[in-house]
């Protein structure tokens, strides 16, 4: 029974532990036996079940966009006419502006849609913004594609420094979000019956429910925190 609660116990501590200290802890080469390897097995896997799929999703779409500004601009650099350009560098993106390359190849409206498409990449706004000045004046439209990108490159940059920052107050979060089942699991494992008081009693009952409102209030503000923390990036 102790070794499972000391077991229970060293996933809570897991889960407290930021992804870089992680990775070097898993980089460490040490003999290891059968209770060892459990708990790298856990260093592994705990960050990839609490990573949420959405902002992976989000951040891949974000790299798609800056590669397919910056082919465009490198097309545009080469001398090739602005729609050529912009279906040759879109090549390996249809997927993620498929309306702005279908305009662009057959001869549609491309600031309209762009602007369409611009849900699935929101830096298709500012291209779309460009294109249009660049088609209605005759400006250069590759020093502003420049600009942009070199805009869109810093905030990348700023996100990616800022989920880093956020990643150990997440961490620390979601170890607290999960202590309260660790501890009717530990309880449980040293021959308790943490269960039966909780919903067999009035007091047990009243702390169940308390307590789980409390806990979910807390995921939530914490949720919030980081949201708000994420706009200004």
């Amino acid at each position: 029974m102790e070794t499972f609660a000391a077991l229970a116990l060293a996933l809570a501590v897991l889960l407290l532990i930021p992804k870089p200290l992680g990775q070097r802890m898993r980089g460490m080469r040490i003999a290891a036996g059968p209770s060892e390897m459990l708990l790298r097995e856990l260093l592994t896997d705990v960050p990839q079940r609490f990573r949420h799929r959405g902002t992976r999703a989000a951040d891949s779409r974000r790299a798609a966009m800056l590669d397919l500004l910056s082919n465009l601009v490198s097309e545009l650099q080469a001398g090739l006419p602005a729609r050529t350009a912009l279906t040759r560098a879109g090549e390996d993106h249809a997927q993620l502006c498929p309306r702005t390359l279908a305009a662009a190849r057959f001869g549609g409206d491309v600031v309209e849609a762009m602007r369409a498409d611009a849900p699935n990449a929101p830096v298709l706004r500012a291209v779309a913004a460009a294109w249009q000045v660049g088609e209605n004046s005759g400006a250069g439209l590759v020093t502003a594609l420049e600009t942009l990108l070199v805009s869109a490159r810093a905030s990348e940059d700023v996100r990616r420094q800022l989920a880093a920052q956020l990643a150990a107050p997440k961490a620390t979060a979601r170890m607290l979000t999960a202590l309260p089942i660790i501890g009717l699991l530990m309880g449980l494992m040293l021959g308790g019956d943490p269960l039966g008081w909780l919903l067999l009693t009035a007091p047990g009952l009243l702390c169940l429910f308390g307590g789980m409102a409390l806990t979910g209030l807390g995921a939530w503000w914490t949720h919030r925190i980081a949201l708000g923390v994420q706009a200004y990036a």
